[in-house]
């Protein structure tokens, strides 16, 4: 049962970069971006709610302030994500966004002392290569990538990174018990602080197709599955299984599915790319 939860969570992370991918059309101009980060923000502060959490509750006012700054932080991982898969390949998008972890993970050796072997250095440097694999222009002119498709990619990167600090500075708090609290309060900041942008970048409220509610909500469900599931997965399995499974996994998925629902043809050296960091991803987790 719990195995067919991990997957659940992967295939939820796949489906969440597909739509991203699907929806780009919709998802164009700053407003849009907006209003659909607090549809998501929304739904999955309800989701939150109905696992028994309370928006605020015991939390105390660091762990409000935390919450605070998950907020923004996902925010800006999200726009910068769906901006990113939107430019560029979905599958090489997503790469880069799951390394994100490379930033918790220098993180927690400089501040909580936490050991890291040989093998992960060496693992973690042939990672920073294949994200440069990734950007780089075929020998027959194919085009690699774009220098807007590689900032956005790591900017998306980059906040998925703090997003992990952030989770990881609560983890080890005296509060971590109250986790379903955390993800409300700070999903319901996220929806407020997203609902506000998009009224002032828009100048009230404007109607949207039903191809875009659809697709926001289908996200913010997403979201917090995947939240809630990973969270969960965290304390019953091992990280030397759920490490491997929900970066290296999810980046396997959505290339196969990219392959099927967007006939997305990946450079030689994207496939590299991708098989690299894989490869690099899982053996950091098992070591």
């Amino acid at each position: 049962m719990i195995y067919a939860l991990l997957i659940i969570s992967i295939l939820m992370s796949v489906l969440k970069n597909i739509l991203s991918k699907y929806g780009d059309a919709e998802f164009e101009g700053v407003p849009a971006l907006f209003k659909l980060n607090s549809i998501i923000a929304l739904s999955t502060t309800v989701m939150a709610l109905i696992m028994g959490g309370h928006i605020v509750g015991s939390l105390n006012t660091g762990s409000i302030i935390l919450c605070i700054v998950n907020a923004v932080t996902a925010i800006l991982a999200q726009v910068f994500f769906i901006k990113s898969v939107a430019t560029g390949s979905v599958t090489v998008s997503s790469l880069f966004y799951a390394c994100g972890f490379i930033i918790p993970t220098i993180w927690g050796a400089a501040y909580y002392q936490e050991e890291i072997g040989v093998l992960q250095i060496a693992c973690l440097l042939v990672l920073c290569f294949s994200l440069w694999l990734g950007t780089q222009k075929e020998e027959n002119g194919e085009k690699g990538f774009s220098v807007k498709w590689l900032v956005l990619a790591l900017l998306a990167m980059f906040f998925s990174g703090v997003l992990g600090v952030l989770q990881k500075i609560f983890s080890m708090s005296e509060q971590s018990h109250l986790m379903n609290d955390y993800l409300a309060t700070a999903f319901s900041m996220m929806f407020l602080l997203t609902l506000v942008v998009y009224v002032f970048s828009n100048k009230g409220f404007r109607k949207s197709s039903p191809k875009f509610y659809t697709l926001a909500v289908l996200m913010g469900i997403a979201t917090g599955l995947i939240n809630m599931l990973n969270i969960f997965l965290a304390g019953k399995l091992p990280s030397i299984i759920v490490f491997p499974a929900t970066n290296g996994g999810i980046i396997v998925a959505t290339a196969l599915a990219s392959a099927i629902v967007f006939r997305e043809k990946l450079s030689s050296r994207q496939k590299l790319s991708i098989i690299l960091g894989v490869v690099s991803i899982i053996v950091i987790g098992v070591c």
